[in-house]
Parts: C-alpha cells; structure tokens; sequence
C-alpha cells in the first residue's frame, strides 16, 4: 500500500488495488476548508496515465507527481497475468 506526501504537506496518495483495479486516493488540503479526498480507480495502466498526465500535481509537485506514476504503474504490473510465451 505505497503512500507519499509532499515536503510541504500539501497533497499525499495512497494506492492500493482492488479486484483487477488500481485505487489512488488523493488528499489535498482547502485552505480555510478542511480537506478534500477524492477516489479514482483505473481498470489500465492507459487510463491512470491519461488521468496522472492532467492533473495539475504534474505543475505543482513534479517529484510527488513521478512518484505517484512510478508506483501505480508498478501496482497495475504486479496485477496483470504474465502473457503466455510466443
């Protein structure tokens, strides 16, 4: 279950799998508002990396951002049944 947060604590993840799924849950303070949390789950590899290459934590944290590709790529990897040899 690899999690991260930026130095300043302005945005963390968590990932974790579900069936046949890659689950990111990503916090980012509001300021004067408390928190907001949202839950995005992602059947493929294709569909995370579409999802992390428009949001805006790219801009805003690139080492958070590489951070949270290179461990949910990893996650997805872990999950996918090895194709069968040619």
């Amino acid at each position: 279950m690899p999690a991260a947060c930026s130095k300043e604590g302005g945005a963390s993840f968590r990932l974790f799998s579900s069936v046949q799924r890659l689950c990111v849950e990503l916090r980012r303070p509001r300021p004067e508002r408390g928190i907001a949390t949202h839950v995005m789950c992602f059947e493929s590899e294709a569909d995370f990396l579409l999802w992390c290459e428009a949001d805006p934590l790219k801009y805003s944290n690139p080492l958070l951002h590489a951070k949270l590709m290179r461990h949910g790529c990893d996650l997805l990897a872990s999950r996918s049944p090895a194709s069968p040899s040619a």
